[in-house]
């Protein structure tokens, strides 16, 4: 589970601190277009990660949990919003021009409206990552002190 986990960290929390960084879509840094274009690859394989931790805790898996199943489940709804979000906020961008469109792109409707999803969904998806990550912990925790006994037939 470790690694699906720090695999989350890396396409969902790294990205929000990189974003800190460079200012977001508006820091000059990286171009708007590109930014989304980067959140939309980076929120592809965080889902791939999500799945690939969700068969893991599956009760047929090899860690079984369905708390952290549960929260699995989730992330999948948040990580597919916030794809529509940067999917949304990239084809307003692509429709007006693509790249160095300014403060123009802010007042279009379909970047408007999809802006608002995105950051809720970045928000959602790193409180998940971070929920996650306790209820991984505890489970490793209490994998680690349940001695293995063998069954006796």
């Amino acid at each position: 589970m470790g690694k699906y986990l720090a695999g989350l960290w890396l396409t969902i929390v790294a990205p929000f601190i990189g974003m800190i960084v460079i200012g977001g879509p508006d820091g000059g840094v990286v171009d708007h277009l590109v930014l989304h274009i980067a959140m939309i690859i980076l929120g592809a394989i965080s889902l791939w990660i999500l799945v690939g931790l969700r068969r893991t805790v599956a009760p047929a898996g090899r860690t079984p949990s369905r708390g952290i199943g549960v929260t699995c489940v989730i992330l999948l709804v948040v990580q597919v919003l916030f794809l529509i979000g940067n999917a949304g906020e990239a084809a307003a961008l692509i429709r007006k021009g693509g790249f160095h469109l300014g403060e123009a792109i802010f007042h279009d409707p379909l970047h408007y409206a999809a802006a608002w999803i995105t950051p809720n969904a970045f928000m959602l998806a790193i409180l998940g990552v971070l929920v996650l990550s306790v209820q991984v912990l505890v489970v490793t925790r209490r994998l680690r002190a349940v001695p293995v006994t063998p069954e006796a037939d």
